[in-house]
């Protein structure tokens, strides 16, 4: 997002007057990003009628929900919008016939260049990413 703003100035009464101020042009980038999921067999094949929970886990140690989905006859489960952070993973209802996974608990890392110069380096402020997971 490119951001500069032009304004009116105020005079010492508190009322506009006619001469404008243009603040400098700076430049933001949010990252978010997203984990997909697969409920498969152990022969890799997919399964249908799983529900997952997402949680964050914030600083104090609580827990913010993200969201629920339930794939009904689908297989594939997604979570958009996430930052940085520590995450569980849990398995809240099963496919027919098989039992659940114990919570899975991963953490987003990502780097990037905080400064850059150059509105054109803009593609490379993302310089690494990692989806680890931790336990499960």
């Amino acid at each position: 997002m490119l951001w500069a703003t032009t304004f009116k100035s105020i005079d010492e009464n508190g009322k506009p007057n006619e001469e404008t101020e243009t603040t400098e042009e700076d430049f933001v980038i949010a990252f978010t990003y997203k984990v997909e999921i697969q409920k498969t067999d152990e022969d890799g094949r997919a399964l249908a009628g799983a529900s997952f929970k997402l949680e964050k886990i914030l600083a104090d140690g609580s827990r913010k929900e993200i969201g629920v989905v339930t794939a009904g006859e689908g297989t594939l489960f997604t979570f958009t919008g996430l930052d940085d952070g520590d995450y569980i993973l849990t398995e809240t209802a099963a496919p027919e016939g098989y039992i659940g996974i114990e919570p899975i608990r991963f953490t987003v890392t990502a780097e990037h260049n905080i400064v850059w110069t150059d509105p054109a380096q803009r593609g490379n402020v993302l310089t690494g990413l990692t989806g680890n997971v931790t336990t499960g």
